[in-house]
């Protein structure tokens, strides 16, 4: 399952993958395998120290140390907001597991997997995929009084903020386009727009980021909501939900009469 859930998911999101492997994602991937492969691969399994009579089967240990794996990505994972989220959860605890199996199994392999670890992280450190956007960092409400702009008010301290950052510039990749325009405001630094949106904005907020769908400068939907009694109504920000909530792509074909957001790609 510890290998299955990540593979599944690039399985799920190979178009969008595809085109953004590197050197540093193949031995990311390597390296968090290594103790499975090497446990199963007849020719070196067969001289790898085992607690068992059976060196080129998993023991007891090692079967409960994947299965822990599985329940953390699964736990860790329940709040991802985009495929990069999901696999570099994954491929961190994969990596932690196997240095624990192979210090367990001998000193000196936990020692020179660790130091293998060390020399990718200094010659292919993670590499968070970089595709430029098309989000604005506006200071005024009044710089999007004209045509669609769905904007993202955030704060530079929230976390949760920075988890939406990549899933809102993809958004804006896939549907900017004249007269539908994405924007973001620090409303950490604009007091005055927290306030017209009624946003907390301190260090216990939930509110943080709040996306809102405007047209020639008027609020038409926002979330998440704070409902009548005054309870919020959380909103999950994945570009799926973003999607349906503020309607992305029927505003789209409105302002380019049909077009869908797939052609301007090939444009």
């Amino acid at each position: 399952m510890a290998i299955l859930t990540p593979l599944f998911f690039v399985f799920r999101n190979y178009k969008e993958i595809s085109g953004k492997v590197t050197a540093a994602l193949f031995f990311n991937i390597a390296l968090s395998t290594l103790f499975f492969v090497v446990r199963k691969t007849p020719g070196i399994c067969e001289v790898l120290p085992s607690t068992e009579n059976t060196p080129c089967d998993f023991d007891w240990r090692e079967m409960e140390a994947f299965m822990f794996l599985s329940c953390i990505i699964v736990i860790r994972n329940r709040s991802a907001l985009s495929w990069y989220q999901t696999y570099s959860t994954a491929l961190q605890f994969a990596k932690l597991t196997s240095a624990y199996l192979f210090w367990r199994m001998n000193i000196y392999f936990g020692l020179f997997y660790m130091i293998l670890c060390v020399i990718r992280l200094y010659f292919l450190p993670d590499d968070r995929i970089k595709l430029p956007d098309s989000v604005e960092y506006l200071n005024d409400l009044q710089d999007c009084s004209k045509g669609y702009w769905l904007i993202c008010l955030y704060s530079t301290w929230s976390p949760q903020c920075q988890k939406v950052a990549p899933v809102f510039s993809e958004l804006s990749r896939q549907y900017s386009c004249e007269g539908f325009k994405f924007g973001k405001i620090d409303i950490g630094r604009h007091d005055d727009i927290a306030k017209k949106f009624k946003i907390r904005t301190d260090s216990m907020s939930q509110q943080l980021p709040t996306i809102v769908l405007m047209q020639d400068g008027a609020g038409l939907q926002k979330r998440p909501v704070v409902q009548t009694n005054g309870k919020l109504q959380k909103f999950h920000f994945t570009e799926e939900n973003i999607v349906q909530a503020f309607h992305l792509n029927q505003v789209y074909n409105e302002v380019t009469k049909g077009k869908k957001p797939e052609d301007k790609k090939k444009d």
